[in-house]
């Protein structure tokens, strides 16, 4: 995730404002995404609030992976020659890993509260 700060999104328009503006955002997400991701990681103590940063976290990817996608588009469609980064296939993945991770979380609180149950 903290990957796709540092690589070129693939805009070959660097001096028009809009695209600043997007990068910008995109920045923002990927880094407030990659806290997030931290803190859910540290945060094993309390599952509740673990699994709803891990809930949080996907929007915030969801919405990255979207602004991307959107950006790649227009890079395509404006027949300039540029290509997105093949590095932004890397969303996709820690998606994914976050939805497994929050899986994983409710099947502990799950299984905590089942044990509790019994005693």
């Amino acid at each position: 995730m903290a990957l796709l700060l540092f690589l070129p999104s693939g805009s070959s328009i660097i001096n028009n404002a809009f695209n600043l503006h997007i990068g910008i955002v995109n920045a923002i997400l990927a880094i407030l995404a990659f806290i997030l991701c931290v803190i859910a990681t540290f945060s094993y103590r309390n599952l509740r609030r673990q699994a709803t940063i891990c809930a949080v976290t996907l929007l915030i990817q969801l919405s990255l992976l979207a602004l991307i996608c959107k950006d790649a588009y227009l890079t395509y469609s404006s027949n300039d020659g540029a290509t997105p980064s093949p590095w932004t296939l890397c969303l996709p993945a820690a998606i994914v890993l976050v939805w497994l991770g929050r899986r994983g979380v409710i099947a502990d609180k799950k299984l905590i509260e089942s044990a509790d149950r019994i005693r």
